[in-house]
């Protein structure tokens, strides 16, 4: 058999072969929703996972069972859009001329001192729905049931009864949607999540997202009866990042090689006190994977280097986390505080210390609570949570994390490589999350939201010759890691 050549143009050549284009125009504009003049040929829906358990609270006048629940629950629990649906067993029906069932959900912001005390409500939706009515007396007239609301909210015996009757059936079925949004002067949000908030240094002073489901069982006689029973919900709209986290099994190195573009550098440096700006200073880089989007439910890995002119300066922070173990090892530390107030109420009940308007964080090393001078490192996950009360805002701090530091060896590759003639430590660490169900959100007269602190305090930091530095990075929080699917009916919201 004979050889066939082929020609291959070489690559300058290759602009002749192939064929002219014509220039593009300008790029459409894409809507969620086909126009009127076009149409979905297809749609790919992510899969819907329904739960199978079955939320039960039982009481002397009824038993509600709430389904499409986690098996064992302790609590029901509903996401974005979610429908609440259930069944009221009542103990008694003898007498009952109505059932109401209420979803409904508020803002509250509560105040309680000798100077001021009144709360501030908003309400974020509230469905009602009359399960149950008894037919009414003959001769009984519209007129003479609504003068009884004259002076309040609309009559409820207006509202349209799924069921009536003589008597009223022993089990009674509902079904509620809850709404994605709700509007206030003018603006229209997403409904924040469950949320309480005690303000432990400002007694008296909380703030709460509640949800409920309210049962009102009405028995008609010379005086009206009736029996209110409240069920708290928990509202958790799932969130989840747009991409993938890094693995937690690889080390920093080894990411740092394969993916350098999956981290972040953070730089600071520390500031001297007056008459001692010639001191050397403390340089900082806080590595961090580059999306600043995290799961609640998931470490997130962190790389710390410091680096300083002066030895003794840097020997005051070689030992925060390996003091008297291998410097391979691990070790743990705790920084949940408590609100600190910062602002006009900074002065009321404040335990810790204001540095430039900052909190300095009452935190420790676990194993060195005996020595008072010692340097700290804390990386944690700060909260800043701003209320309006009487027409001024108002900022609290929370911290509450534990964070895990591991000596580790200085790197040529890592974008943090300390300058010449700087001496350097580093570790790689994680910062586990505790306590924390939800992200931040903003609400009427409310912003919560999430960073993550560098707090580096020196030896002697209020009289020394640096101050404390105190770095915020702006994060987000999500409920769920990235993955394509839904959990209790409701799509997950990628941020």
């Amino acid at each position: 058999m004979s050889d066939i050549a082929i020609a291959i143009p070489p690559p300058r050549a290759w602009s002749q072969v192939l064929p002219a284009y014509s220039p593009v125009g300008e790029t459409p504009q894409y809507t969620a929703e086909p126009r009127a003049d076009e149409e979905r040929v297809q749609i790919n829906r992510r899969v819907v996972r329904e739960q199978s358990g079955v939320y039960v609270e039982k009481n002397k006048h009824l038993t509600l069972a709430l389904t499409n629940q986690a098996p064992n629950c302790t609590e029901p629990t509903y996401g974005k859009g979610a429908t609440v649906q259930g069944a009221i067993n009542l103990t008694k029906q003898e007498g009952i001329s109505s059932v109401e069932v209420k979803l409904e959900g508020i803002l509250l912001l509560s105040v309680t001192s000798v100077i001021v005390t009144g709360e501030t409500e908003v309400p974020l939706f509230e469905n009602l729905d009359v399960l149950y009515r008894k037919p009414e007396l003959p001769g009984a007239t519209e007129s003479k049931r609504s003068s009884l609301f004259s002076r309040g909210p609309p009559a409820v015996s207006l509202i349209p009864a799924k069921l009536s009757g003589e008597r009223c059936p022993s089990t009674l079925t509902f079904s509620s949607r809850i709404p994605t949004s709700y509007s206030h002067d003018g603006t229209t949000r997403p409904l924040p999540p469950s949320y309480a908030a005690h303000f432990g240094n400002v007694p008296g002073l909380s703030l709460e997202a509640r949800y409920t489901i309210r049962i009102t069982i009405t028995r008609k006689g010379l005086v009206d009866r009736k029996v209110v029973v409240t069920v708290p919900i928990v509202f958790s709209p799932r969130s989840r990042p747009s991409r993938p986290a890094l693995p937690a099994s690889l080390s920093f190195l080894s990411t740092l090689k394969t993916s350098p573009e999956e981290w972040k550098c953070w730089e600071t440096k520390s500031l001297a006190r007056m008459g001692h700006e010639d001191s050397p200073m403390i340089h900082a880089s806080l590595l961090l994977p580059q999306s600043q989007v995290y799961p609640l439910n998931q470490p997130i890995p962190f790389h710390l280097q410091i680096a300083s002119t002066s030895s003794k300066l840097l020997a005051q922070y070689a030992t925060v986390a390996t003091t008297d173990v291998p410097p391979d090892s691990e070790h743990t530390f705790s920084t949940k505080t408590q609100f600190h107030p910062v602002g006009a109420l900074s002065n009321i009940g404040n335990r810790g210390k204001i540095v430039r308007g900052a909190m300095i964080p009452n935190f420790e090393d676990p194993t060195k609570r005996s020595s008072a001078n010692l340097a700290q490192i804390k990386v944690s996950i700060q909260r800043h949570v701003t209320v309006e009360v009487l027409g001024q805002w108002l900022q609290f701090k929370e911290c509450f994390s534990t964070f895990t530091l591991r000596r580790c060896a200085i790197t040529e590759s890592s974008n943090a490589a300390p300058e010449a003639g700087m001496l350097s430590i580093a570790w790689d660490g994680r910062i586990d999350m505790t306590e924390l169900r939800c992200g931040g959100f903003v609400g009427p007269g409310v912003r919560v939201r999430d960073f993550i602190l560098l707090a580096i305090i020196p030896s002697d930091p209020e009289h020394g010759p640096l101050q404390p530095i105190h770095y915020l990075i702006p994060i987000r929080l999500t409920t769920d890691p990235y993955h394509e699917e839904t959990i209790n009916g409701t799509e997950l919201a990628s941020t």
